[in-house]
Order: structure tokens, then sequence, then C-alpha cells
């Protein structure tokens, strides 16, 4: 259970940090590439793709766009390093309900778009909740 809840920690502090970062960095083509890896996780999703290592890719590919657009390469290293740690969660619940992950992803991508930092904090919890839900039970 403690190494659970240090990986939540640790996966929140990555993606707020990097969210923070990406405001203060993100050209406008930058989000539009965000928004366009979300896009493809929606089309997999609405098209009834079964594929749960073609979902947890694209679901990963969001991420991975977000810290490559802190423009800071150690992050974005580091993260996908630790990413991994995150594979099976993933797969399983993007595998569960890939529109969920899609508007989960929204949420900051969303908050990213208007620049705010609170909102964007925020909502990246608030779209933690359900992987959070699913690895602790």
């Amino acid at each position: 259970v403690l190494f659970r809840s240090q990986l939540i920690e640790l996966r929140l502090l990555l993606e707020t940090g990097a969210a923070e970062l990406v405001i203060d960095k993100a050209s406008d083509k930058d989000i539009e590439r965000l928004k366009d890896a979300n896009r493809k996780l929606k089309e997999a999703s609405e098209n009834n793709m079964h594929d749960s290592h073609a979902l947890r890719n694209l679901d990963l590919n969001v991420h991975y766009i977000l810290f490559e657009i802190t423009k800071n390469p150690l992050i974005t290293i580091i993260a996908k390093a630790v990413y991994t740690l995150f594979y099976a969660s993933i797969e399983k619940t993007v595998k569960i309900d890939p529109l969920q992950a899609y508007e989960n992803h929204q949420l900051f991508i969303d908050a990213i778009v208007k620049r705010d930092r609170v909102l964007a904090k925020q909502n990246i919890i608030e779209s933690l909740t359900f992987w959070k839900d699913f690895i602790q039970s």
C-alpha cells in the first residue's frame, strides 16, 4: 500500500510540474500536438478499439508529449522512465474506458490552453482519480 501511495504522489508531482512548465513554454503548435494526440485516443475509443497495448500507447503518448513540451530533455527522459512503472495499470484502466482517459486528459489540456496553473493542478488531480482508485483496489 505504501508503494502505491508513493507512485500516486510521484505521478501527481510529474504531471503537475510538467503542466506548469508547459503553461509557461508551450507554443500554439505544441498545444495542437497535445490535442491531436488526445484526439487519437478518442477516435480509438469511438472505433471500439480493443487492443489494450495500442490503447495504452495512445494514452501514454499524450503524457509523453506533455513532458516533451516542457522543453526540458531531462524531465522527458526521467518521466518516460518512471512511466514504465505505470504501464500495466494504465493499460487496464484505458481498456476499461478509453473515452474516460480522453476526457481526463482533456481536463488538463483545457487548463493549459487557458494558461491557468491552479485549474491545471485541480484538473490533473481530478483526472488521476480513476487511475488512482483503480490501483488502490
